[in-house]
Formats: C-alpha cells, sequence, structure tokens
C-alpha cells in the first residue's frame, strides 16, 4: 500500500481528551471498489504550539552574574524539546569578543532551562553572555553542512553577512554563523541569526557595531549552517550581570 500523509490541518478538531480519531478505507484508481472501512483509530495530540516569532512575550530570559534562566510557554509540559546554545566570551588584553562553537545541551521533558556561566578556555578571557534555540524533538537529529561566507558588511545600523545560493536557505530559516575575528572584532556579525532575504546571494542581518566594507580574512574559518529542526524560537544574547 502506498504512504499516504494527511496534513494536521486537514485533520478534524481534537476532543476533550486531546485526541483525534478516524476510520478509512481504501480505493482502486478506477475509483470503482472499495475495502471495508477499517477499525476507528486514535491519534494523541498536544493542543497547538506558540508562534513565538508573532508572540515573543511568551518565553522570558533572564540572568545573574553566575547564571542565566530560561522559560517559555508549552500547551503539554510532557512535550520534549531540544535545547542548544552558544556562548559569548570577552577577551580583556585584545579587547575583542568571540564565539564559542553553537553545541546540543541535550533534550528536556520540561518549558524551563538553568544554565550557569561557562569556563573560559583561554587566558584573559571572561564568559559575556549566551543565546539559545528551543526546537521540538527531532528524529534524527540532523548536522547540516557548513558554507563559506563570501562577504560581510555594515550599512547604517544593519550588518550584513553574503553567502552563495547554492546551499538553498530560505527566509525564515535560522542559521548558526561562525565568523573569526581578524585585525576587527567581528563578533558581532556572528551567533544564531535568521535569514531575511534570498536575492542573488543571500543575506543575513543583526543589530550591532558597526564594521564598514570588511572582507572576511583570508584563510579564516568564516561560515554558515542551517539549523535543522522544528525550531520555536531563538533567543538574543542574553548577557550576564556584571
Amino acid at each position: 500500500m502506498s504512504r499516504v500523509v494527511i496534513p494536521k490541518a486537514s485533520l478534524p478538531g481534537i476532543n476533550a481528551d486531546s485526541l483525534n480519531r478516524f476510520r478509512f478505507r481504501v480505493m482502486n484508481k478506477n475509483r470503482n471498489l472499495y475495502s471495508n472501512w477499517s477499525v476507528i483509530y486514535a491519534i494523541r495530540r498536544s493542543n497547538d504550539d506558540v508562534d513565538f516569532v508573532e508572540n515573543p512575550d511568551s518565553y522570558s530570559i533572564s540572568s545573574t552574574q553566575y547564571r542565566i534562566d530560561l522559560a517559555w510557554f508549552t500547551p503539554d509540559i510532557s512535550a520534549i524539546y531540544g535545547v542548544s546554545a552558544r556562548y559569548k566570551f570577552y577577551n580583556s588584553v585584545t579587547g575583542f569578543y568571540r564565539w564559542d562553537a553553537y553545541q546540543s545541551l541535550g533534550e528536556r521533558v520540561s518549558n524551563s532551562v538553568s544554565i550557569a556561566r561557562k569556563p573560559p578556555s583561554y587566558a584573559n578571557e571572561t564568559c559575556y553572555g549566551a543565546q539559545f534555540v528551543v526546537k521540538a524533538k527531532e528524529y534524527p537529529n540532523v548536522e547540516n553542512p557548513y558554507v563559506p561566507v563570501s562577504t560581510i558588511q555594515g550599512a547604517g545600523s544593519v550588518n550584513y553577512i553574503t553567502t552563495l545560493t547554492s546551499h538553498g536557505l530560505t527566509v525564515g530559516d535560522y542559521v548558526n554563523i561562525d565568523i573569526n575575528n581578524g585585525a576587527s572584532d567581528l563578533s558581532s556579525f556572528g551567533g544564531i541569526m535568521a535569514v531575511t532575504s534570498t536575492p542573488s546571494s543571500t543575506v543575513f542581518h543583526t543589530t550591532g557595531s558597526i564594521v564598514l566594507g570588511v572582507t572576511t580574512p583570508t584563510g579564516q574559518d568564516n561560515r554558515v549552517q542551517k539549523v535543522s529542526g522544528n525550531n520555536k524560537f531563538i533567543t538574543p544574547l542574553q548577557q550576564f550581570l556584571a
């Protein structure tokens, strides 16, 4: 039998027990022969999730000197969420900031997470803050390939990153951006961001400090990776309190 996929939007409303009940029968391609009706099946469903882009007040993030607390609304507290993070560090000697590697923190059967300040990897560094991605549980957890960054520049109050279009990113995708500092502090271009437009090349943007007309340093590992999965929301960079 061929596989049939029914969009969730085409299913009838769930009942008071959060169940969809249905049955089916099969017909031939000439549509003149039908099977008997199947038994009645039931699928348990959670209520529809919140659109966090339209409802940013449905999650909260706060910090102390040593800890960041993140919580979000969910209609089903037994749902499983995946949480990933990037830390940002400050070097008191160079005055530069750098992003640590994007990493999965694992899964939570909960709608909140608290995480402590990450110890620095290098001398003269302090953990400045962190950024988070919250997504639905993935089957399987997919790691997308990296795409090289070609040009970065600043204009007005917005920073831009340009890449080639062969990787198939679309507006609304989340991307993980690795930018290494050359002679300038380029950390404002890094982190987890959203694709905002896809002209002849793909552009990502974030507000921050301005670096005009900067081309990525030769030999530096500057790259973009699509963040896979059903991403619920990304947080802005949350600074640890001094």
